[in-house]
């Protein structure tokens, strides 16, 4: 990976193509090894051909401010993604908000709890949902003012369900603290 340009998987040494009966796709060693020193962050990709990625060193493709930012602790980590989760998703349940990202429940659980304790999400009921729901702070994607993720008949439906949901449970709790 040292080599002065970008590399795909053929142009490197040990890559002879796919391997029959091996797991990944045929992948042979030198692609499986490219693999593991993606995940780990010390090669990353520049560009894609169709499906194949071009393998380049972090300091080649990353600025600078980029590859000098401090890596925040593993909690900070999780919490922000299962945030960009529930902006996302809108109303979603707690394995919804985990699957986003691939968290696993141990991870994701404390880190919801601490999310709804700190005001980020806000616990909501759904019905015909057996648990419990999650909203992000800054509300339903469908909500005047942010950004539109999609406009499907199914999508549309089961928005109008959530919404409503969603206000008759404000609604009820406002109410209780009135």
């Amino acid at each position: 990976m040292k080599a002065p340009k970008p590399r795909h998987t053929p142009g490197i040494s040990g890559f002879k193509g796919k391997r029959p009966g091996s797991p990944r796709w045929g992948w042979k060693s030198a692609k499986m090894g490219l693999e593991r020193l993606f995940w780990i962050g010390e090669v990353t990709t520049t560009t894609r051909r169709n499906f194949e990625r071009i393998y380049d060193l972090p300091e080649r493709v990353l600025p600078a401010e980029v590859l000098n930012t401090p890596t925040p602790p593993v909690e900070e980590s999780q919490r922000h993604l299962l945030s960009i989760a529930a902006g996302a998703l809108g109303v979603a349940a707690e394995a919804d908000l985990r699957d986003y990202f691939r968290l696993t429940a141990a991870d994701a659980k404390p880190r919801i709890a601490e999310l709804t304790e700190g005001g980020e999400l806000i616990p909501v009921k759904v019905e015909g949902w057996k648990t419990p729901a999650y909203l992000h702070r800054r509300g339903h994607p469908r909500h005047p003012g942010l950004k539109d993720t999609g406009n499907t008949p199914l999508r549309r439906l089961l928005d109008a369900r959530r919404i409503k949901t969603y206000h008759r449970t404000h609604e009820t709790n406002e109410s209780c603290a009135a």
